[in-house]
């Protein structure tokens, strides 16, 4: 087990991070925090559209995307992440990250329910 402190430092120290996830009855219900951790991380992302990920997530803008099940996609998509340029690699991880500060934050998200219920009250 590692703590969270460990989890981050060894997120920190890798080149793209990979969420792969089968096709599956499970897999499509919610979108995976994982997924999550890994944009706020400001690494390329790559994973696959399995559940709502693809109502957030744009191929090429904010993180790669392949089909779930298809290994050969998966090692292309993680191939032309590596070998993306740094500027490129860095555009793709400063905009995972702020997708996921802006649409995923507790407190970003907190304070949009308190103005519906405010507006609407």
């Amino acid at each position: 087990m590692l703590n969270y402190q460990e989890v981050i430092d060894l997120m920190a120290l890798a080149d793209v991070l990979v969420m792969p996830k089968a096709s599956s009855g499970l897999n499509e219900m919610g979108f995976p925090t994982k997924v999550v951790e890994y944009l706020a991380s400001g690494k390329p992302v790559v994973a696959t559209r399995i559940s709502d990920i693809s109502e957030y997530l744009t191929h090429g803008e904010n993180a790669y995307l392949c089909s779930p099940g298809d290994v050969a996609a998966l090692a292309q998509t993680i191939i032309e992440t590596l070998t993306a340029s740094p500027a490129t690699r860095a555009r793709m991880g400063d905009a995972g990250r702020a997708l996921a500060c802006g649409t995923f934050d507790v407190t970003v998200n907190a304070a949009r329910i308190l103005d519906v219920m405010t507006t609407r009250g």
